[in-house]
């Protein structure tokens, strides 16, 4: 709205340097403008501009600093009557964007009001109540946010409800993120509420004190299932060279002839039967002919005393070497593996 001022005014009333020129006067808000020709003359003020100012250094009507403006009526006499925008807050000249979580909904020059609780703002210069969104960890539940649930979170700003955890993870009550099981453990289905929904692997076994902790089974064992709190020795005859098996298949055979103790951890446990000749883990000889083994802790075949005979393989005992018959002997000689080895 441009406007005239009240009475008219003299040159007097005007900076006489510049009765020569078209001259501009500060006349509160006012230009006081007048004609050369006509130096005596009345001057007549006329108002800036709406939505300037009358800048009192340079004499000229200016434009509000960014992100403000004059109100209605016009006439502004100086800066100070510059209002902020909507979403911005009062400060200096250069005018400050309302902070995240808070808005401000009319133009002026007043401070920028906070959101309510649990929520926020998703950008700067917000400029009404309804941008204040629940905030993380938070859903809209009916008028006001309410934390999300136990097995459920939300990790961003908005009304939206809160997703259900994912398999693997798990959320207690007002959760921004995701909390992953602990090593070695699985959450089978969404919505895990606390770390001991999540259960020890196949393999480990689970030794729960304040926390859940999942330690793998030691070698010589297995654990097919999940959250067990033992793991299953392997059987007699088999050997596991490895930890956190999950599977009996885990368990390998020993060699032929051989065997090992139940929950053998190493090759070396595979050990020749009696009868047979071989380093422990390694292949198993039958003894031959004439000889026998009997001592689990020596490896070899040893022979048939002089003067008897064996002619069977695998022998485990010395009473398998028979005597010769009356009036003959072996001649000193060991290991025989026939009867004909007896002579007169």
């Amino acid at each position: 709205m441009r406007a005239q001022s009240g009475p008219p005014m003299t040159a007097a009333s005007c900076s006489r340097q510049h009765r020569a020129l078209v001259v501009f006067a500060v006349c509160g808000a006012w230009l006081c403008r007048a004609r050369p020709a006509s130096a005596e003359a009345e001057m007549s003020c006329i108002s800036c501009p709406d939505g300037l100012f009358l800048n009192q250094t340079s004499v000229t009507c200016a434009s509000c600093p960014a992100n403000s403006r004059v109100p209605d009526p016009a006439n502004a006499s100086s800066v100070l009557e510059c209002a902020r925008e909507t979403g911005y807050a009062n400060g200096s000249a250069a005018c400050a964007p309302c902070a995240l979580g808070r808005y401000k909904p009319a133009l002026g020059n007043a401070t920028c009001a906070a959101c309510p609780v649990n929520t926020n703002t998703t950008a700067l210069a917000r400029v009404g109540l309804a941008e204040c969104l629940c905030a993380p960890g938070f859903f809209l539940n009916a008028s006001a946010c309410a934390p999300c649930a136990a097995g459920s979170f939300k990790g961003h700003v908005g009304n939206e409800a809160c997703a259900a955890c994912p398999v693997d993870t798990y959320c207690p009550e007002q959760s921004v993120v995701l909390v992953p099981c602990v090593g070695n453990s699985s959450r089978l289905a969404e919505g895990g509420v606390t770390q001991f929904d999540c259960l020890c692997r196949p393999g480990f076994l689970t030794n729960d004190r304040l926390e859940r902790t999942c330690t793998p089974c030691p070698v010589g064992t297995f654990n097919a299932a999940f959250n067990q709190t033992a793991c299953t020795a392997c059987p007699a005859g088999t050997v596991n060279t490895q930890q956190a098996a999950d599977d009996a298949a885990a368990c390998i055979t020993c060699g032929a002839n051989a065997a090992a103790p139940l929950g053998s951890s190493d090759t070396t446990a595979c050990a020749c039967n009696l009868g047979f000749a071989g380093e422990p883990g390694g292949v198993c000889v039958a003894c031959a002919a004439g000889k026998f083994r009997s001592n689990a802790s020596q490896y070899i075949c040893v022979d048939c005393p002089a003067d008897t005979y064996n002619a069977e393989l695998s022998v485990v005992s010395i009473e398998s070497c028979l005597a010769c018959p009356a009036n003959t002997s072996t001649t000193n000689r060991t290991g025989s593996g026939s009867q004909l080895d007896c002579v007169c």
